[in-house]
């Protein structure tokens, strides 16, 4: 399967950012460590393979038979992720700035990142079959993928890292050496057509 997705920080990240970025690194010493589970995916394309162990019959009143299948799902694939950190900044800083931008003509933008990472897919459900091309389904699907921030960050550094500007790679602190995986959660739920 595949799937497209738009995402953004929510409140509490641009907030939390805002608290950060606000103070100027030039007057003290700033060195802070980039939030983790920022990667947004924007694309996927994965495989899985489905598992039935439990299938069966039952009816309402012995007039509405239905059948049921609970079954497990796993596969893998990869997925287009972007990361717009909320603490490592770059650019300018004009005398008026509180925050990092989003926008590409702000002076002062969060250092943007893209990759292509490897997904796994987990997840279990069940089927309602209630005619024989008509059918109900509940399913719950995790896809995680690895996490990757940067640690020790040298703020005022950063906002002259004239390469991660120009969307190299960036200079400053150092990744985290155990980032752990993020974890995307769905819940479906709706009808199957059998044709």
């Amino acid at each position: 399967g595949g799937g497209y997705a738009l995402s953004r920080h929510t409140s509490v990240a641009d907030a939390a950012s805002q608290t950060i970025v606000k103070d100027n690194p030039t007057k003290s010493a700033k060195v802070v460590d980039d939030f983790s589970d920022l990667w947004q995916m924007t694309w996927s394309a994965t495989g899985a393979i489905r598992w039935t162990p439990i299938y069966g019959k039952a009816s309402f009143f012995s007039l509405f038979p239905f059948h049921f299948q609970f079954y497990l799902t796993l596969g893998g694939g990869a997925g287009g992720m972007k990361r717009d950190s909320l603490v490592y900044c770059v650019g300018s800083r004009p005398s008026s700035a509180v925050t990092c931008g989003n926008r590409e003509d702000d002076d002062l933008r969060p250092l943007h990142q893209e990759e292509i990472k490897p997904v796994i897919l987990g997840g279990f459900g069940m089927k309602f079959f209630i005619l024989d091309w008509l059918g109900f389904r509940v399913e719950v699907r995790d896809m995680m993928f690895p996490d990757s921030f940067r640690e020790k960050i040298d703020r005022a550094a950063a906002e002259r890292d004239t390469a991660a500007n120009e969307g190299n790679a960036p200079a400053q602190g150092t990744p985290s050496a155990n980032p752990g995986f993020t974890h995307l959660v769905f819940a479906n739920i709706g009808f199957v057509f059998t044709f």
